[in-house]
């Protein structure tokens, strides 16, 4: 995934979608003055930010949380079990990144803000940390959803080569695999109501699944798909590829369950091709401003 880059306008409109960073900042300022500056650095980029101690604490979805996160195993603490790793050596606990609802290429810009805002304080991440990425899909009709949720049964080996090898088939109990489901395939043909199709891919409700549909059945949930896959080391670099990935996959999934990953990424680069190459026609002052990000 490190090979792609897109642009923001690549994002479907009708994807209305969600992130979450987990990490480590660079940031000198102990926990949990960290949490504030992190979140006055976001303001001072143009993003709407406020800071918690408290995870569950609502933003409404409003704005980004920047938050803590007791699932992310300490940096020192890592290190101190992966010795060939170089990372931020820190008391303070993980963080985590939450952004409030965002919609199509303006969305996907605003998360590319955030992620520069992230680079700016050296943000970084191992193993423990994810990528999450959430999509509305609640709204749909029943036949989209058992359509996407047969559509990630099928491309399950190609949606693993976009993460990182700790993250692929089952290695990460924090992001299952579907693999280990029998009948996976026949039991979603085959369910006649959401809390059928949410048992067939999340049994007992599992939301510690790479696919994650719980939030259509559990309360107070975001009523979303929840892509739990990305993350692992040094993740921040491909979250806008990976971003753009997931939402032309999703839209795609939603209407025909036999879309394959590799045609959509082969859409995506030749398009963002085209882009590049009619940016590159336009005269230079036009080219200037309006010069394409690329992500």
């Amino acid at each position: 995934i490190k090979s792609y880059h897109f642009h923001s306008s690549q994002m479907p409109a009708s994807i209305q979608f969600g992130v979450e960073f987990e990490g480590f900042t660079a940031l000198k300022t102990p926990y949990p003055k960290n949490i504030s500056e992190l979140s006055d650095l976001f303001k001072q980029e143009g993003l709407g930010s406020m800071a918690s101690l408290n995870p569950r604490a609502s933003t409404g979805y409003k704005v980004w949380n920047i938050t803590i996160d007791g699932s992310i195993i300490t940096a020192r603490d890592f290190i101190g079990r992966h010795k060939t790793h170089d990372l931020v050596v820190q008391d303070s606990p993980g963080m985590e990144i939450v952004s409030p609802i965002l919609a199509g290429a303006e969305g996907h810009a605003e998360m590319m803000k955030a992620v520069e805002a992230l680079e700016k304080v050296k943000f970084k991440s191992n193993e423990t940390c994810g990528m999450h990425m959430h999509i509305g899909i609640k709204h749909l009709d029943f036949e989209q959803q058992k359509n996407l949720a047969l559509a990630i049964c099928r491309n399950e080996d190609e949606l693993d080569k976009l993460l990182s090898p700790e993250r692929q088939d089952d290695n990460n109990k924090f992001a299952t695999s579907l693999k280990g489901i029998d009948n996976l395939e026949d039991s979603i043909t085959a369910a006649t109501t959401v809390e059928e199709l949410v048992e067939a891919v999340n049994p007992g409700k599992n939301r510690y699944s790479k696919y994650d549909l719980t939030g259509l059945v559990l309360p107070a949930a975001p009523p979303t798909i929840q892509y739990r896959g990305a993350g692992g080391a040094n993740y921040l670099p491909t979250a806008g590829a990976h971003a753009i990935i997931i939402g032309n996959f999703t839209d795609q999934a939603l209407k025909n369950p036999d879309v394959k990953l590799e045609n959509v990424i082969s859409e995506l680069v030749t398009h963002c091709h085209k882009l590049a190459h009619a940016h590159a026609k336009k005269p230079h002052a036009a080219r200037h401003h309006a010069a394409p990000a690329l992500h």
